[in-house]
């Protein structure tokens, strides 16, 4: 894809301008090629990746401003994951749709959850949540915790990303079960040898 060939800078930058937040990718020099490596993907997948998260997200902001509030994005290997809180069932079906026609996207995994006021009262606990897991897969030998993204709502942990085998993504799922406040885990993780990928 051409997306391979724009400087790591320019999607750093523009990933910044549009998410406001930083991915893991965002590493410079050694440390970048050193994440990239441990990873379960290639190199110019993940710049891909943030090549579709950049689309996803300026198209969001360009169509529905409130949608593009409300959405965290997510995305590997050009499948892309949305969650957060939208209003209607309506609103999720639109931000669906607007992802779908993003630029290279493959598929959509659409998780976001309904509520008539669009709230998400939760979100302290569940940053919390999210934090307490990525500090145990830190801490778990057993786990390349760089394969996987967390994202929680509600309650509800969404596991995304490439796991190398199906007894690590059990005991990612398991430590996600055991902490405080958690009401169900949602995987969305292939496996690295899953004959989809190829695909």
């Amino acid at each position: 894809m051409h997306a391979r060939i724009l400087p790591l800078s320019l999607l750093v930058a523009g990933t910044i301008a549009v998410s406001g937040c930083t991915p893991a990718l965002i590493i410079t020099g050694v440390g970048t090629t050193a994440a990239v490596v441990s990873q379960e993907r290639s190199a110019g997948d993940a710049i891909d990746d943030a090549t579709v998260q950049i689309n996803v997200k300026a198209r969001l902001l360009e169509q529905d401003p409130g949608l593009f509030r409300r959405t965290d994005i997510e995305v590997v290997e050009q499948r892309v994951l949305l969650v957060g809180v939208v209003p209607t069932e309506e609103a999720k079906a639109r931000a669906g749709q607007i992802t779908r026609d993003s630029k290279g996207v493959k598929s959509v995994i659409n998780e976001l959850q309904v509520s008539p006021l669009a709230r998400w009262p939760s979100y302290p606990n569940d940053v919390w949540i999210t934090s307490q897991l990525r500090t145990q897969l830190v801490s778990d030998p057993e786990v390349r915790q760089i394969n996987y993204h967390i994202e929680t709502v509600a309650g509800t942990v969404y596991l995304f990303g490439i796991g190398r085998s199906k007894p690590e993504l059990d005991l990612v799922a398991s430590h996600a079960s055991q902490i405080r406040g958690v009401i169900r885990v949602v995987s969305h993780v292939m496996l690295a040898d899953d004959p989809a990928r190829a695909g």
